[in-house]
């Protein structure tokens, strides 16, 4: 059986790189911060801290357990203020923005 982990963390640390482009690129365009997108970055780095602890490649202790429901606290209210401030998904792809 082939060993998937290192496949599983990096498209996780993928989805992280991804949503920090997002919201510089919104950012950037708008002056406006797409939180969501930060939301989606802090889920990529939780869900890499994670599936490399279950994995053995990070020591499981309190030091990580305690980063990866930090990030997951953030991610959700972040996500959550921004949701209810924009009242939709992630901005970029809206057409008002130019």
């Amino acid at each position: 059986m082939i060993d998937t982990a290192l496949l599983w963390i990096a498209l996780t640390a993928t989805a992280s790189v991804f949503g920090a482009c997002v919201f510089f690129i919104y950012y950037r365009k708008t002056g406006n911060a797409d939180l969501l997108a930060v939301a989606w970055v802090f889920v990529g780095i939780a869900g890499s801290i994670e599936i490399s602890m279950a994995n053995g490649y990070l020591p499981e202790n309190e030091f990580f357990n305690g980063l990866v429901a930090g990030c997951l606290g953030v991610a959700v209210v972040v996500g959550i203020v921004g949701v209810r401030r924009s009242g939709t998904g992630f901005q970029l792809w809206n057409d008002d923005v130019r």
